[in-house]
């Protein structure tokens, strides 16, 4: 049998290690692309307004 082997970790007071803010760049992300997603899906649907002359909207072409 092989004996396992564990290092001793030194114990930590605070809760937790990270006081930065790192949820604010995840979240951005996620509210930028679902804003796009909600919006181009209503562009789509919405069938009107695709015609700007001389350019024809990338969500009909």
């Amino acid at each position: 049998m092989s004996a396992r082997v564990t290092a001793a970790r030194p114990p930590i007071a605070a809760p937790h290690l990270r006081r930065d803010a790192w949820w604010a760049l995840p979240l951005t992300v996620v509210i930028v692309l679902g804003s796009f997603i909600v919006y181009s899906t209503w562009a789509a649907f919405q069938n009107a307004h695709y015609w700007a002359p001389p350019y024809l909207s990338p969500f009909y072409s």
